[in-house]
């Protein structure tokens, strides 16, 4: 997902990979978790480019806040790797992160997408407590 986020950057002569890259990276990567729940929702990446326009001089939370909010996910799921379930939770769970914004502006808000994902891993009864749980957001 990261090679797919950081060559989607670079085609769009972005100087840095951003949490709407990875979003796009994970729509084209689809066989993981996340790809599986976003086109549940019908996302795909040339709807989530589109509305990413609008949001071009938007700020982003950095991929060191991704990548250790992921690890986060991995360790409150209890598992022992990490995965597009993982990288799609600690996406979403940065609420005023542009892929963030770019869901709930096509439609899809972060927490459904949040949900879905727990269900699919077994944790439908969770999603409250995984709010609650999340890093900052107490």
């Amino acid at each position: 997902v990261v090679d797919l986020a950081t060559t989607e950057a670079t085609q769009l002569g972005d100087s840095s990979v951003d949490t709407v890259h990875l979003l796009v990276g994970m729509l084209r990567e689809g066989s993981g978790v996340a790809g599986s729940v976003l086109a549940s929702h019908n996302i795909d990446a040339e709807a989530v480019l589109k509305s990413c326009k609008s949001l071009s001089t938007d700020s982003d939370v950095t991929l060191s806040e991704v990548e250790s909010r992921c690890l986060f996910e991995a360790k409150w799921l209890k598992h022992n790797y990490v995965g597009t379930e993982h990288l799609i939770l600690a996406v979403c769970s940065f609420s005023d992160c542009r892929a963030a914004k770019v869901l709930a502006d096509i439609g899809t808000p972060s927490v459904e997408v949040c949900r879905d994902v727990l269900q699919l891993l077994g944790h439908q009864d969770s999603l409250d407590q995984w709010l609650a749980d999340q890093p900052g957001t107490s």
